[in-house]
Order: structure tokens, then C-alpha cells, then sequence
């Protein structure tokens, strides 16, 4: 049954008088060995480049604590995000999360655009670092020792640049600190429902290094079992089975009151035994000449016929440097960032050659280098604040592409006439391509002050930004003909992008901040290389898409601040949408530009404290979102016309928490309990494919547990309790058809040492 924004938003009042997992971090970062307290903690934010108080931010920007995290054992991007309003993932498995916030985005409809590349629709960060890329959109770094999550609403071009157009994520981690040796290990074993055995260990240890310097060391290691059936050409029971392990080293130095340097290093692997995916399978001794007879996918299923692994591996090394002037601060920040990603996907199973076996692999690299300078104006009362910056980055990395035919080639044979023969061992497809990516940015924001309570913020950035994709090699059996005369060949598509920032604020009282905001954000175009076989398809390029966001927004603390209430509603108006599109008769891949979307909006986030001990957090988000431009035609025969839904976001969405925290007697020891449920509504997969629909679920998690005074926590976990299998993705194929899903059930125990 689907609801309005008013019937949504009372419905979700009525449900636990307010409250959203974002904003639950009001309370969640309070000391654990002090115990309940009826005053809630200041949450502190920096999202506007800026430390501000969360409730005195006038934007759409929600902080979920480090500690509120870890209590309900969330490590990975993927769970943490559904507890904010209007944010959705596509495609969520370890590893590889692409989110989706306020229905800006597209989704890929096939399982690998191997020829063509799209940005992200969000940007993620690493305290100041950008992390997302078009080698991987958005890394799944493990919440280990993280002051908290912010996640940013709404376009942030002004001051985050490309791919922010739908919003932000930032990891905020914790800094070292010269106060106290100090750390934290956690541990668990649990069992997953159709799998088997899981466990892992993380944790943190901060050492001073005298009175200026400080270190800070993190690592963490999981190893989950697989939960999906391999029962075609090979058979492996669990085959999606999952090793991760990384760490981090932190480094501060205060030499003095002005001057504060951070270095940073990051390593994370994640290691997939195959995609977290089940699809339709067939009999291993199919007749390519006969129809074919499969089995079509179903969740009451979870099987795959193929097995598909990847892996993906991260490291950042970065360097922050902080300095006070009189009446500014300066800071600069400096970074490089490696990523590998090696991912097998069997394109057979998509175009309907199923006895063929291709094993086509992807290994995708990058190295990109930042560097960012910025001044913010300081000091009190001042009649305007701005901050003025320049940002330049610098990214290289090659895309490669290997089919080899490992199975029986005659339907493919056929289908190729004299292009072929193939035989198994053969390459048919072996190319790869260099990608650069340069931007130059210079942004800045000034903030007039014209009474204690009125504020208006303008911003606005302009960025100089150029991509080249070329072929360095191209030497495949049955490569487009015209691709090995592209090798060499400098393909490059550049263009200078503005974007622009208002924002009203009014704060009536000390609880209670008005704000109306309209923002910009873009993504940046490219080049897409064309083919003459089997037809003649030109080169081509796309240019960025963009938009516009309006909203009006209201932050509230009420009774005694027990109770923080906050709102928002929006329209975004989005021009010239890039869209991945593959053509399923030639199977050429190409970025177009194809229409234009409208998206109404409705979000609400709260947190209630219901008593010293009992607290309560809600989010709920109404969304609209629709195409409202001219009717287009993308590869392979899609329609996409006006009044289709924009995939991947539902039209109601929400989560509810509950936490309880009371001490056991006098002793120092503590009872702890939480539940966290997450509802998402009906969604398409793919624009332009209407059915099938990917249909609601809902998810529930406990946990219970003791705290004691020692320092030594004991937990039971029980995550998914209904054991409730939800699509996140949906690709289609012929006759083969993907369904990405969560983890079943999954039920163990945690331990934790705090010292």
C-alpha cells in the first residue's frame, strides 16, 4: 500500500513519536562507562567545511555516530546509509555499493558495460580525501574507530565539485590523541542461513608519542561465508564467500597552538568468491540448437549458474596540514589514492550464447593525485564569514577487457560467419584502454550575516575538467573491426563547469533553524570510441548532465531538546542524464545523454529519548521521481518516455531503531538492547525497464548484550530475522537474468575488549 508525503510523515510520527537513524547519533556517542544520562550529546559536523553544530546546519546533512554503529555491529557502507532519509543502494554486495541519493540515478542494466563508463551520481570521502572514482564508485572501507558518517543531501557542487550532484558521504574518522594509551578489539562468530561459519576481528589502538604527536593504528580482518549455489558448468556450494582484511595508521602531530599536521594511510582488500547474485541456471549439457529450457530466477532460489569472482583493492596515503593565521585558518590537503579491481562476469548468460563460457574478466586500475588549498575566515562576530579554495586532480588508469571461449563456440560461430572460427582457449575480445581524467576547480562561499538570526550563503565553483580514453592494445580474435586503428589515438572531451549555491537561514530561536537552499551539482562528460562491425557507429561524446535542487528545510529541538525533529522537501530539476546503454544486437556499449527528470521530494529524520534509558530514532522519505522529457530510445530497443520512474528509489522508504541502556544494580555493569528495521518500497531496476519491478522488503536486526565494568563487552546478534531475501538489483538478460540480494539470516555472538 503506498502513502502521500503527509499520510507518510504522520504515519511515521505515530509510529515512534519521531526519530531517524541519522540523527539518533544525538545520544549514540555518549561514554559508555558513564552510563544513561537524560542530557543529550552535541553532535559536531563538519560538513560544511566548517565545525558546526549539527542542529545549526542549515542543509540536509545527517551525522550517524561512530559508536551507534559499532553497538549495532554495522561496518560496511551498505547498511549504515539506509538508516538516513532518501538515501537507496543499487547493486549492494561487499565491495561494491553504488548509492543513490534523492532518486538521482540511473542504475547499469547489464552486468558489465565493458566499452562504456559512467560516473558516479554521489561522491564519497575520506575525511577530506575524495575516495569515488570511476574505477570504483563507491568503496566499501570498513567502519572501524570512526567518529561518525555524514552524509550530505542535495547537490554540493560548491564545495565538493563533480559526481556530488545527488549528494555526499564522508568517513570522519577518529584522530589520535596524546591523552591515553587506549583501544578497543572486537570479535565474532555467527552462522548464515544457507551458509555456513562466519568470524572476524577488528580493532584500534591509540599510543602517545609524548605531548605533540600521536599514533593511531586500526586493522580489521573478516571471512563470511557463501550463501549462494554455483550448480552449473561448475559446482561449489557457497561459492559467494567473502575474505576482507585492511587497516589504517593515523599520524598527529601539534607542534604548537597554530599548526596541526595528519598523515594518513589506508589498505583494504575485499576478496569475492564469486558476486552476490543468483540467476536463472539451465542443464549443464544444454543443446546451443535447441530453445532454451531454464529454470528463471527466483529468491526461493539461491543459486547461480555461473561463478563470478572479483576483488578489490584499495590504498590511500594522505597527508593533512591545519594552520591558524590571525582571522583565518589555512588548510591543505594532499593525496593519492590506488585502486585495483579484477572481477570475472560471464556475458554468455546475457546475450543467450549459454553453452559458450566465455569467462570475460575486467581488470580495471587507477592512481589519482589531489591536492587541495583552502582559506576559511575565523574570529567572532564578524559581519561575513567566506571560505575561498582550489582544487586540481590528476587520475590515470587503464580498463582492460579478456573474453576467452571456454566452452562449446558453434552457436557463436554461427553467429559470427566469417569472422570466426572460435575455438576454446581462444581470445575473442583482449583490449585495453588507458583512462585520464584532469580537473582544475576554484570555489568559494561567503556567508552574510545580517542580523543574529539571518543568514544568506552564496557560493559558486567553476571547474576546467578533460577526459581522454584511448586504446592501448586491441588484439582480440573477433575485436570490432575498426577498434585496433583506435589504438594510440588521443580521444579527449573537456569543458568548463559552473556551479552555484544559495542558501536563506533563519533561526527563530535557540531550537529552531529555518533554512531554503537551492544548489547545483554536475557530473562530468566523456567520449565514447565507435565501431564498424557489425554496423558503423561514429565516435561519439557526451557532456555533462546537471541540476538544480530546492528545498526548504526546518531543524527543531523540543522539550528539553528530548525530542529533535527535522524535515525537508525538494524539487530537483536534472538536464541532460548519462545513461549507459548497450545495444543487444550489435553489443555496442556507449554513454548518451537522453532526457530530462523531475523529482518531488519529502524526508523526515528524528530522535526521541523517551526516558534516560529508552530511546527511539525514525526516518522516512516520500520521493517522486520521474522523467519528464521528450521520449528517447536507448540501446537495444528501450523506451524511456516521460512519467517513467527513475530507478532504484522507491516511493516510500523509512527506518525505525530502538535502544535501550540501563545499568545492572550498583555494580558499574550494564544491559544494553537494540533493534533496527529498514523498509524499502517498490522500485524499477534499470531507466526505461519497467518490469519487473523489484518489490518492497523490509529488514529487522537485534541485538542484546552486557557491558562491564572491566571494560569487557559480551553480545548476541541476530541480523535479518525474518530471514527475508530482498532484491537491491535487477539485470535482465537472455535467457540468463541477475538478482543481487542481502545476506539470509545470520545469527552469533560478539565480544569486545575496551581498555
Amino acid at each position: 500500500m503506498k502513502h502521500g508525503p503527509i499520510a507518510g510523515a504522520v504515519i511515521a510520527l505515530l509510529a515512534s513519536a519521531a526519530g531517524a537513524g541519522a540523527v539518533q547519533a544525538q545520544e549514540a556517542s555518549q561514554a559508555r562507562e558513564t552510563g544513561a544520562t537524560s542530557e543529550p550529546e552535541v553532535v559536531i559536523v563538519t560538513a560544511t567545511r566548517r565545525t558546526t553544530e549539527l542542529q545549526d546546519t542549515p542543509l540536509a546533512v545527517s551525522a550517524l555516530s561512530g559508536v551507534e554503529l559499532e553497538d549495532r555491529g554495522i561496518v560496511s557502507v551498505g547498511a549504515a546509509v539506509q538508516l538516513v532519509p532518501g538515501v537507496q543502494l543499487t547493486n549492494n554486495q561487499p565491495g561494491n555499493n553504488e548509492i543513490i541519493i534523492r532518486g538521482v540515478g540511473t542504475a547499469t542494466g547489464t552486468q558489465s558495460n565493458a566499452d562504456s563508463i559512467v560516473n558516479s551520481t554521489t561522491a564519497a570521502y575520506l575525511d577530506q580525501v575524495p575516495i569515488s572514482s570511476t574505477v570504483q564508485k563507491t568503496p566499501d572501507y570498513r567502519f572501524i574507530d570512526l567518529a561518525r558518517v555524514e552524509v550530505l543531501r542535495g547537490p554540493q557542487g560548491t564545495l565538493y565539485g563533480q559526481s556530488a550532484m545527488g549528494g555526499v558521504v564522508r568517513y570522519i574518522t577518529n584522530k589520535p590523541s596524546t591523552e591515553a594509551l587506549s583501544g578497543r578489539v572486537n570479535t565474532f562468530v555467527s552462522s548464515t542461513d544457507n551458509g555456513d561459519w562466519n568470524k572476524g576481528v577488528e580493532g584500534h589502538v591509540n599510543i602517545p608519542l609524548g605531548e605533540t604527536a600521536a599514533l593511531r593504528l586500526v586493522g580489521y580482518g573478516y571471512d563470511n561465508s557463501g550463501f549462494i549455489d554455483v550448480i552449473g558448468t561448475t559446482q561449489e556450494p557457497g561459492a559467494n564467500d567473502e575474505n576482507t582484511y585492511g587497516g589504517r595508521a593515523a599520524f598527529r602531530w601539534t607542534p604548537n597552538d597554530r599548526l596541526t599536521v595528519d598523515l594518513t594511510a589506508l589498505y583494504n582488500k575485499i576478496d569475492l568468491g564469486s558476486i552476490q547474485a543468483i540467476t536463472a541456471t539451465y542443464p549443464v549439457d544444454f543443446n546451443p540448437f535447441t530453445p532454451a529450457v531454464t529454470t528463471p530466477v527466483s529468491t526461493s532460489r539461491l543459486v547461480a549458474q555461473h561463478r563470478q569472482p572479483a576483488i578489490r583493492e584499495a590504498s590511500i596515503f594522505s597527508g593533512e596540514f591545519n594552520y591558524k593565521f590571525d582571522g583565518a585558518d589555512a588548510t591543505l590537503i594532499l593525496a593519492r589514492k590506488n585502486t585495483d579491481v579484477d572481477t570475472k562476469f560471464e556475458a554468455a548468460d546475457i546475450v543467450g550464447l549459454t553453452d559458450v563460457y566465455l569467462n570475460n574478466r575486467t581488470i580495471n586500475s587507477g592512481e589519482s593525485d589531489t591536492i587541495e588549498f583552502r582559506l576559511a575566515s575565523t574570529g567572532e562576530n564578524r559581519p561575513v564569514d567566506w571560505i575561498v579554495g582550489v582544487y586540481r586532480e590528476k587520475t590515470t588508469g587503464t580498463a582492460a577487457t579478456l573474453a576467452v571461449v571456454s566452452g562449446n563456440p558453434t552457436l557463436l560461430n554461427i553467429i559470427l560467419g566469417p569472422r570466426g572460427p572460435l575455438a576454446v582457449g581462444d581470445r575473442g575480445i583482449d583490449s585495453g584502454r588507458a583512462l585520464s581524467y584532469e580537473e582544475l576547480s576554484f570555489f568559494g562561499e561567503a556567508t552574510l550575516h545580517f542580523t543574529d538570526k539571518f543568514d544568506l550563503t552564496l557560493g559558486a565553483r567553476t571547474a576546467d575538467v578533460e577526459n581522454d580514453y584511448r586504446f592501448v592494445y586491441a588484439r582480440g580474435k573477433v575485436e570490432p573491426a575498426g577498434r585496433p586503428a583506435l589504438v594510440g589515438r588521443s580521444q579527449a572531451a573537456s569543458e568548463t563547469v559552473a556551479t552555484y549555491k544559495v542558501n536563506l537561514s533563519y533561526k527563530a530561536t535557540p531550537d529552531l533553524l529555518f533554512y531554503l537552499n537551492a544548489a547545483s551539482g554536475y557530473r562530468p562528460g566523456g567520449f565514447n570510441f565507435g565501431t564498424s562491425v557489425p554496423v558503423s557507429i561514429p565516435d561519439t561524446s557526451y557532456t555533462s548532465d546537471s541540476l538544480w535542487n530546492y528545498e526548504l528545510g526546518v531543524r527543531s529541538s523540543l522539550f528539553n531538546k528530548r525530542l529533535v525533529l527535522n524535515a525537508a522537501v525538494y524539487r530537483i530539476d536534472w538536464s541532460d542524464i548519462q545513461l549507459s546503454t548497450i545495444d543487444l544486437v550489435t553489443f555496442y556499449s556507449s554513454v548518451r545523454n537522453v532526457s530530462r527528470a523531475e523529482i518531488n521530494g519529502f524526508e523526515l529524520e528524528a530522535a526521541w529519548k523517551a526516558t534516560d534509558n529508552l530511546s527511539f530514532a525514525l526516518a522516512y522519505t516520500y520521493s517522486d521521481a520521474t522523467v519528464t522529457g521528450p521520449a528517447v530510445v536507448s540501446g537495444g530497443g528501450v523506451s524511456i518516455d516521460p512519467g517513467d520512474p527513475l530507478p532504484g528509489t522507491p516511493e516510500n522508504a523509512g527506518s525505525l531503531l530502538a535502544n535501550w541502556r540501563s545499568p545492572i544494580g550498583s555494580s558499574g555493569n550494564f544491559f544494553t538492547a537494540n533493534a533496527t528495521y529498514r523498509y524499502v518500497g517498490d522500485r524499477v531496476p534499470v531507466l526505461g525497464q519497467l518490469t519487473p519491478v523489484m518489490e518492497a522488503y523490509s529488514l529487522l536486526d537485534l541485538r542484546t548484550g552486557i557491558e562491564l565494568k572491566n571494560g569487557i563487552g559480551l553480545s548476541l546478534f541476530a541480523d535479518n530475522v525474518t530471514n527475508e531475501v530482498a532484491v537491491t538489483q535487477f539485470i535482465a538478460g537472455n535467457p540468463i537474468s541477475y538478482q543481487f540480494i542481502n545476506r539470509p539470516r545470520t545469527i552469533g555472538v560478539a565480544a569486545n575488549l575496551s581498555f
